[in-house]
């Protein structure tokens, strides 16, 4: 198959790379520019397979966190309690981290919160996760050093967030 790249563009942007990075999005972007900070002298290189950051980083619409109650009764189920609070620091570092390095302002940074919401159609889970509410917010106050979970009822989702069709929700400041 011939290359659709000209001489030019092959041997100015894909010759002599010493690190190539896949991923434009938040972490292949950080973890570029990470490399270039610990070997200012290599040269490195981001693909991408469309425009910068359309991937995985632009789909959750600038949500970033450290894990919802669902997710992280998840990981609970599926690694040890000091594994999971070892993960809900690396994440919770690594939005320090990005902070530091971009700014807030480049970010439009907002501390907004967010609440996880449930449907009729996950009772076992929305009990699940309001009867651990109390734990999760032990092992996040651990972690992190605060407790953000506070129970929403039903009657708060409509009348204060004009959230329709959900039966609760969990507030994380």
């Amino acid at each position: 198959m011939k290359s659709s790249f000209s001489f030019w563009e092959r041997e100015s942007f894909f010759k002599g790379f010493d690190s190539v990075i896949i991923g434009g999005g938040i972490v292949g972007l950080n973890c570029a520019l990470a490399r270039k900070r610990e070997h200012p002298q290599e040269r490195v290189i981001v693909i991408e397979r469309s425009y910068l950051g359309l991937g995985g980083s632009t789909r959750n619409a600038g949500f970033a966190c450290f894990g919802s109650p669902s997710e992280i009764l998840a990981d609970l189920e599926n690694m040890t309690r000091q594994d999971v609070i070892s993960l809900i620091q690396k994440r919770w570092k690594g939005l320090e981290r990005l902070r530091s390095i971009i700014g807030d302002e480049a970010l439009e940074y907002q501390q907004t919160g967010s609440v996880e919401l449930f449907t009729t159609s996950q009772q076992e889970l929305e009990s699940k996760c309001h009867q651990h509410i109390t734990e999760l917010n032990d092992l996040l106050e651990e972690s992190i050093g605060y407790r953000p979970y506070s129970a929403l009822a039903k009657e708060n989702l409509s009348t204060a967030y004009n959230f329709q069709g959900f039966t609760s929700g969990i507030n994380n400041n």
